[in-house]
């Protein structure tokens, strides 16, 4: 019984969708997350090799930065504080109910409902375990969805995994409850069993108690490392960076959920010109080693939701092995000072994101001891469609507002910033057809994603305060510079919205950087 609650209370905690980080190159550092992401017309200093190559015409500045960052589901967070405090709510807290687990998210589940669904799997594991199967086969045959993903000999799945399996055939909670209502009907054909009373319509009982309470499920997460010179017409830099991911193809249900773990290693160097006073144009070009491997965050929660352990040996963890490879990036950008104050800015990344080689290691042990030897072509045997592409062409557009006060500046200095990004995206969404690549599963083209909008005022160049927008997210930051030590954090919420009349954010997140800078 704590199997199938278990499934269910995943369900719960991480129905949404984590953007793949279709942009490896574009860390969360606390300058711009607090400002919203929206940088494209201010892209000078260390931020300039992630965000405007013309930059490095304009601020001269020397950086070494460390920066980590994360986004994390709230249902989550109060599971990781529940369990600091000695309870486990993912196996029931102390009760060992696990029906007390989905209380303790404010979910309510009829206690009649669990015990008649417990003793009707038990009479069917004993009497007719091949009957969940078979009930699976039985729904297939009007259920094409259905149909295409079940195994080659279903009578021998178990009642968790045909669960499963339903889940993942819909991403509709209505119609996810209407097929659980019709698989307990198909078991108790299939096994001459007959289910309780209450169980007539359990599947959207269920549905009904979790629909209002469905939080996003986001986990998303990484670290930075940073060293570069920015000034005099050119930049050059070294960039490492680690990030685990979990996310949700589009029209796929939570069970489809997968993770990705992305590392990256980048020599960036460029130049920038003036070509007209006020006017700046430079291009950046970054070649990487990329390496990553696919994960099932089903490995990783289900043995605890089940009040279980987590494997130990990280290669079980991996899905279909690690990969490396290497790319050449290529950015172009503009600034142009357009009057007093207001700078509009324009970059065009990933010109040509080539993919040169490909390399799959089955295990990180060997993985490691070929770290950067990226060989050359691609290494036979490999998928293509299961390589990670970067997507190429990402336009970035934005404007910049910086009120000129004379004086007054030197004490309170503000900025205000609006960007569109990735304006190109669009026509990729509307091109895709059947699955999307790997950078882009689980991508948002919701047009209010694609709006940066930020500020900034720093007092007397020492204190920064920050606040923004983006990818219906709200921002806020703050920064103090002292002598050459930079430090800077941001925080994000993201989703505003009203849930049991109590208005909250689905996630929480934030990053923090401490920095050489000078």
């Amino acid at each position: 019984m704590s199997k199938i609650l278990g499934l269910l209370t995943f369900l719960v905690l991480t129905t949404g969708l984590v953007s793949a980080q279709e942009d490896i190159f574009k860390p969360a550092n606390p300058i711009t997350m607090g400002r919203g992401g929206a940088f494209t017309a201010d892209g000078e200093g260390y931020n300039a090799f992630f965000y405007n190559p013309a930059g490095f015409n304009r601020k001269s500045e020397f950086s070494f930065s460390v920066n980590g960052y994360g986004i994390i589901d709230n249902k989550i967070i109060k599971i990781i504080f529940s369990t600091i405090g000695g309870a486990n709510p993912l196996a029931g807290g102390d009760s060992g109910n696990p029906a007390d687990a989905l209380a303790g998210l404010g979910i309510t589940i009829d206690e009649t409902q669990i015990t008649e669904l417990e003793t009707f799997v038990t009479d069917v594991n004993t009497n007719a375990p091949n009957a969940f199967g078979d009930a699976l086969v039985s729904l297939g045959a009007s259920n094409p969805e259905l149909q295409a993903l079940l195994p080659s000999d279903p009578s021998t799945l178990s009642n968790e995994q045909a669960i499963a399996l339903l889940i993942q055939t819909t991403s509709d909670p209505q119609e996810l409850g209407t097929l659980i209502d019709s698989y307990i009907a198909a078991v108790a054909a299939a096994s001459g069993e007959t289910p309780g009373a209450s169980l007539a319509n359990i599947g959207t009982d269920l549905v009904a108690s979790l629909e209002n309470a469905f939080p996003s499920g986001n986990i998303n997460g990484g670290v930075s490392l940073g060293l570069g010179y920015v000034g005099n017409g050119f930049g050059i830099g070294l960039f490492a960076n680690a990030e685990v991911g979990v996310y949700t193809p589009e029209g796929k249900s939570i069970l489809s959920a997968q993770g990705i773990i992305t590392n990256t290693i980048t020599l960036a160097g460029g130049a920038a010109f003036e070509l007209a006073k006020g006017l700046d144009i430079g291009f950046l070009i970054r070649p990487t080693i990329l390496g990553y491997t696919s994960i099932d965050p089903l490995d990783i929660l289900l043995p605890l939701l089940q009040g279980g352990e987590v494997s130990a040996d990280l290669n079980s963890l991996l899905n279909g092995g690690v990969y490396q490879g290497f790319y050449l990036g290529l950015d172009v950008g503009v600034l142009w000072d357009v009057i007093d104050g207001v700078t509009l800015g324009a970059t065009l990344k990933d010109i040509i994101p080539y993919q040169v080689s490909y390399t799959k290691f089955d295990t990180i042990d060997e993985y490691l001891a070929n770290f950067g030897n990226v060989g050359s072509g691609l290494a036979a045997g490999i998928d293509l469609a299961s390589l990670y592409q970067v997507p190429p062409l990402k336009l970035n557009v934005g404007i910049m507002w910086a009120p000129q006060m004379g004086d007054i500046n030197k004490i309170i200095s503000p900025k205000f910033n609006l960007d569109l990004l990735d304006l190109f995206g669009f026509i990729r969404y509307l091109d895709e057809t059947g699955t999307p690549p790997l950078a882009l599963v689980g991508k948002d083209y919701d047009f209010l994603n694609f709006v940066n909008l930020g500020a900034e005022i720093k007092f007397f160049e020492i204190l920064s305060a920050r606040a923004g927008y983006y990818s219906k997210s709200l921002t806020l930051g703050i920064g103090a510079h002292l002598l050459f030590l930079d430090i800077n954090a941001a925080f994000a919420f993201k989703n505003p919205k009203e849930v049991n009349g109590e208005f909250q954010f689905t996630d929480v997140g934030g990053s923090l950087e401490v920095a050489i800078r000078f």
